[in-house]
């Protein structure tokens, strides 16, 4: 039963993206693409959903892709922060720090509550061997997300890399505590 006004296309659409989220959720990236995809064509303007091609792209590494939906997102929905957050992940992912740290600096700028986009950050200034900055990064990390264990390792990581061991000791206790 479709009204005259397309209302169907729409409920069919929801349902598309409810069995990509599923498959994505599943760690099946393809199908979920595909279903994104599927959903996107009877509603192109949905940055939602074309957000969610990106992380599948994303996850299915195929960062150069990702690049490029993430980018086609940010066309549409400027001041969508996860897709900058998507696209400094996958530089990321390609070792392109220079081109990561900006775009999840501007993730950050529209939402301070993208605790991966921190983390990220903390990772690149690890690598730079800036561990102050990186400790910093992975606290503002915990701040949003405390519940993530990996992050209290992460800032471990780096105060022992800095020689700063009983902070390191403190953080990986903290992150014993929370597995």
């Amino acid at each position: 039963n479709v009204g005259a006004d397309g209302g169907g296309a729409r409920l069919r659409g929801a349902e598309l993206e409810r069995l990509g989220d599923s498959l994505l959720g599943n760690g099946k990236y393809f199908q979920a693409y595909v279903q994104y995809q599927k959903s996107l064509a009877l509603k192109p303007d949905n940055p939602r959903v074309g957000y969610k091609m990106g992380l599948a792209l994303l996850l299915g590494d195929k960062n150069d892709d990702a690049i490029e939906q993430f980018s086609a997102v940010l066309k549409l929905d400027p001041k969508f922060s996860q897709a900058y957050e998507g696209v400094g992940w996958a530089y990321f992912n390609k070792q392109d720090y220079g081109r990561a740290e900006p775009n999840l600096r501007k993730a950050l700028e529209h939402n301070h509550r993208l605790w991966r986009s921190y983390n990220l950050l903390g990772n690149i200034y690890d690598y730079r061997k800036q561990y102050d900055r990186a400790a910093l990064e992975y606290a503002s990390a915990i701040a949003v997300a405390p519940d993530k264990a990996f992050l209290y390792n992460n800032m471990g990581v780096s105060f022992t890399l800095a020689g700063r061991y009983q902070e390191a000791t403190d953080a990986f206790t903290r992150a014993i505590e929370r597995r």
